[in-house]
């Protein structure tokens, strides 16, 4: 009999748990709507606090350069090519020595400081962002700073190392093509002349006696046939040379005016509103429920 009695016991508190278990998701809204004023007061001090931290958070501004890599006319035989491919320009801007000589050029010395660096200096680390576009020959480049003087400062500094790296080569070269043209031309200049000569001395060869002219009459038509050669061939190389130096196929690499978005990148209000009232909630719910444990454990 009380073997039967403790069974009984055994299978009311087996009920009663299942029974508690399937009534714990309906308590758990009850008690949510039972404590719905601390909810929403929790989460209006979250949101007054993400509304203060806003105001209180340094606005970080972004800004961005449009590059265009220069192209070069390395050699006669193949076409323009880019003074660096576009991926690698940018892997040249993201690299550590590329970034410490900016930052160097603003006048900044101990670039090796690590935390000890300003937070402007840190900013532009971290946020410097140069993508290719695809299929262009243009890359962008963003960059965050603490005010618009912090980005046109750096964006100065960028540019001015970028143009070190790469202008030199089409400035080099664009001499030196010059160079070639010039001694081309006057080497054309004096072939046209010889040939102008020797056509006039065959003329006057062709006037005398056939058997007198004979052997002068051979050697000059040698003659102007090698001179008329020479001036196609140099003809030839004045025409590559004026391809390779055409504005179209040889222009250094170009960077566009900085452009500074109107609104800052940074703080976004509805962000650390929606943050602010989601973490005010939260918090709530946690008091909500420590406040009825701990009306459970009085109880007992």
């Amino acid at each position: 009999m009380q073997d039967e009695n403790y069974s009984r016991k055994g299978d009311g508190a087996a009920a009663s748990a299942v029974k508690s278990e399937d009534i714990f998701p309906m308590d758990f809204i009850g008690n949510m709507f039972r404590n719905w004023k601390i909810l929403c007061l929790a989460a209006l001090l979250g949101g007054v606090c993400a509304i203060g931290a806003y105001f209180y958070a340094t606005p970080k501004w972004q800004a961005r350069l449009l590059v265009q890599v220069g192209k070069v006319s390395a050699s006669a035989e193949r076409d323009s090519t880019l003074i660096e491919g576009v991926s690698q320009t940018a892997y040249r801007i993201r690299s550590k020595e590329f970034v410490d000589a900016v930052i160097k050029s603003t006048g900044y010395a101990d670039v090796d400081a690590g935390e000890g660096e300003p937070p402007e200096v840190r900013l532009f680390r971290s946020s410097l962002r140069p993508n290719d576009i695809a299929g262009t020959d243009f890359l962008k480049v963003e960059f965050l700073g603490y005010s618009r003087e912090q980005l046109k400062k750096y964006a100065d500094a960028l540019t001015q190392q970028l143009y070190a790296a790469h202008n030199r080569v089409p400035e080099v070269l664009k001499a030196e093509l010059k160079s070639a043209q010039e001694k081309n031309q006057n080497e054309l200049a004096a072939a046209e002349l010889t040939y102008d000569r020797l056509t006039k001395e065959f003329g006057k060869v062709q006037q005398q006696p056939q058997d007198a002219q004979l052997l002068s009459a051979s050697v000059l038509t040698a003659q102007v046939q090698n001179s008329a050669a020479l001036i196609e061939s140099l003809r030839k190389v004045q025409r590559d040379l004026d391809r390779r130096v055409f504005p179209t196929n040889l222009y250094p690499t170009v960077i566009s005016q900085l452009e500074i978005d109107d609104r800052p990148a940074s703080p976004k209000l509805k962000l650390f509103l929606l943050v602010g009232l989601a973490v005010g909630f939260f918090c709530g719910f946690v008091f909500s429920i420590f406040r009825k444990t701990t009306r459970l454990d009085r109880l007992r």
